[in-house]
């Protein structure tokens, strides 16, 4: 096999040859390396104002699913793929995913040495900074996490309007009121731990609330079939169809 690399232009995502449908997952992979930013800019998501670095791309799910004319599970099933062979670090939110590209430098060309390998899993991946301060596999979940742990600390309790405003987007049926009250009753507080994201106590509330109702949907089912057989008994007696 040749070794090196060469370089590509983003044009090439508007060339016919490329928008070939659906993608391979190739295709797939060299689409979210090209559509990665190559400098870091501000981006406003949802509520807030966000950083997106060099090696980033904020996306979704349904975008990349209309892009490459796939299924939304097949998405997903992807980008964990990557995950799992540590190509990539996924951030998911209500307002879309950002994809950080691990190694990002070594399918751009920079920061390479006569020593470094072809493997990008291997040739860079350490604890160590890589060029430009960008960060390796494993510092890129170490940031996520540390930015996870202090969350806590600068936690503001949500009002009724935004709980509201969130629970409608999702269409969940979650009362605001009642989310609101509960978790003000215990002081903020999940278990013995301070909350750190409240948007994730509603989804655990969705989830909760989705188990409960299959039991009541099976009955409901149960109860309907009971009539419609003494319906039909009864039919049967008297002779009719």
């Amino acid at each position: 096999m040749t070794k090196g690399w060469i370089s590509i232009h983003r044009k090439i995502q508007k060339c016919w040859i490329w928008n070939d449908e659906p993608y391979s997952k190739g295709q797939a992979w060299v689409d979210i390396l090209l559509s990665a930013t190559h400098d870091d800019y501000k981006k406003h998501i949802g509520k807030e104002l966000v950083t997106i670095h060099s090696g980033q791309l904020h996306t979704s799910v349904q975008e990349m699913a209309r892009r490459w004319q796939w299924s939304e599970k097949k998405v997903r099933r992807f980008i964990s793929l990557l995950e799992s062979d540590e190509m990539v670090v996924a951030q998911g939110n209500a307002h879309g995913t950002t994809l950080t590209i691990v190694n990002y430098e070594f399918y751009q060309g920079e920061g390479r040495t006569p020593d470094t390998t072809n493997d990008p899993k291997t040739s860079e991946r350490s604890t160590q900074q890589v060029p430009n301060g960008r960060p390796t596999y494993n510092n890129i979940n170490n940031i996520i996490n540390n930015n996870n742990n202090n969350k806590g600390a600068n936690f503001k309790p949500p009002s009724v309007d935004e709980v509201k405003a969130y629970c409608s987007d999702r269409n969940n049926g979650i009362d605001a009121q009642s989310f609101i009250d509960f978790y003000e009753s215990k002081g903020w507080m999940i278990g013995k731990n301070k909350m750190k994201d409240w948007k994730a106590a509603v989804r655990t509330w969705e989830k909760r609330d989705k188990q409960e109702s299959k039991p009541k949907t099976m009955m409901h089912n149960m109860q309907t079939n009971q009539y419609d057989f003494a319906d039909l008994e009864t039919k049967l007696l008297k002779g009719g169809t």
